[in-house]
This record gives structure tokens, sequence and C-alpha cells, in this order.
């Protein structure tokens, strides 16, 4: 998967470090959660900003379509 490609992104990713796992953020809920990706895997993630570490991390959405169609760009805190 190639992310600039795939979804145009318009500006460089942010590459972040989780224990030694490569994430790239993809994007923050504006309360303090960020939205993952890695690029070995399709499936979205959300970590607090102020842990970022494996085990904080919880499974968004199944994959980007997902997070943004079926869920409507929501993070896990402003579901239903």
């Amino acid at each position: 998967m190639n992310l600039n490609e795939d979804f145009g992104i318009r500006t460089s990713p942010c590459p972040v470090l989780l224990d030694h796992y490569s994430f790239v953020m993809i994007g923050d809920n504006s309360g303090g959660i960020a939205v993952l990706m890695n690029e070995n895997d399709i499936s979205v993630y959300e970590v607090d900003m102020g842990a970022m570490d494996k085990e904080s991390m919880e499974k968004s959405a199944d994959s980007l379509s997902q997070l943004l169609i079926e869920y409507k760009g929501k993070t896990l805190d402003y579901r239903d």
C-alpha cells in the first residue's frame, strides 16, 4: 500500500515509532488521540498521544474506508 498514491495525501506522513513498530500517523481527533496505520496492515489504530505505546493501541477500523464511510471518520470515543 502506498498511502500517498492510494489516498492522495497532500503532506508528508509523519512516521511514529511505537516500541520499534513503525506506524504512520494519518490524523488525530483534536482530543489527544492519534490515528495510525502501518504499511503492512490495512487496519486503522488509535492511541493516546500521551502514551504512544503498542500496549495502549486500540483497533479503530478494519480499513481506512471503513473508518471514513461506515464510522463517518469518528474515532472510538465519538461513536455511539
